[in-house]
């Protein structure tokens, strides 16, 4: 994520573009995510030498709850459809959720975790960007103060002849 804020990125590509960060009070509940990741395509499978992409619908973290059996904090997300049959899976974790809105793909979440692969009423679990901002402000600030700091040093040491 730190790196997509800098503008010190030299990675995009046709399929690796920049994302926005959600505002830290925004929610996607009941859109539709994109998930993308080399991961599995089944339970205990390896992963794959193609980037696979599936749209996955955004739950409550009450449904999410009811259905996984388990509290939903409020630093995760869940997106899945309950009948099965599209997930993140072994390999994906870290790769992004996104969503398009108010025209423009925003990082909703980051693949964590998920009880197997695609299996009906166990959706997939992601961590919630927005919740993060400030942390993820911090961070940015810090690495940007840095580098400031890192330039006036090298600034101060340079003698023209």
């Amino acid at each position: 994520m730190l790196r997509i804020a800098t503008s010190n990125v030299s990675f995009f590509s046709r399929y690796v573009r920049p994302v926005c960060l959600p505002d830290q009070t925004e929610s996607f509940q009941h859109m539709t995510g994109t998930i993308t990741g080399w991961g599995a395509s089944h339970t205990g499978g390896v992963g794959t030498r193609y980037l696979y992409k599936a749209n996955v619908p955004l739950l409550s973290n009450e449904v999410c709850s009811y259905l996984l059996n388990r509290t939903i904090a409020q630093g995760e997300v869940c997106a899945g459809q309950r009948q099965g049959g599209v997930d993140a899976c072994q390999g994906d974790s870290g790769g992004p959720m996104v969503v398009f809105k108010d025209g423009v793909w925003k990082l909703a979440g980051v693949t964590s975790w998920g009880y197997g692969c695609a299996n009906s009423f166990s959706p997939g679990v992601y961590t919630n960007v927005a919740f993060y901002r400030d942390w993820i402000n911090t961070v940015i600030q810090h690495y940007t103060n840095t580098r400031k700091r890192r330039g006036l040093e090298a600034a101060q040491g340079l003698h023209f002849v």
